[in-house]
């Protein structure tokens, strides 16, 4: 009997550290989604100054998770997001909406898809 309570805490334990683990990816991609819609919103409006700062907000929100994801996520996909960062800034200082517009949409895609990978459902379960 006291193998099977033994058992059943570790189950409890394994699947509260990954709902925690779900709820805080999923906490830090959507604080970086915000605000990159918004910079997106800003570019249109043609209010670089705007984007920039949002977009450098989105990227110090992430980057100041960065020791807790790199623990949680694979490091291949987190270099992806960082390098997608690094090209917002570049697509920000020539001032190229197109580009940057496109970029952005596939960084908020790609943490749309971290977000995904975290969250507890039959597709990441089998």
């Amino acid at each position: 009997m006291r193998r099977l309570w033994i058992a059943g805490t570790i189950l409890v334990l394994m699947l509260t550290a990954s709902l925690t683990t779900s709820a805080a990816v999923d906490r830090f991609a959507g604080d970086a989604i915000d605000s990159l819609t918004q910079a997106q919103q800003a570019v249109r409006l043609g209010d670089w100054d705007s984007a920039q700062a949002l977009t450098q907000t989105a990227f110090e929100g992430w980057e100041k998770h960065d020791f807790i994801l790199h623990a949680l996520l694979p490091h291949t996909d987190l270099d992806a997001v960082l390098l997608s960062f690094q090209s917002l800034d570049q697509y920000l200082a020539r001032k190229a909406p197109e580009e940057y517009n496109a970029a952005n949409m596939a960084l908020i895609t790609r943490l749309h898809l971290l977000a995904g990978l975290e969250r507890p459902s039959w597709e990441n379960v089998l």
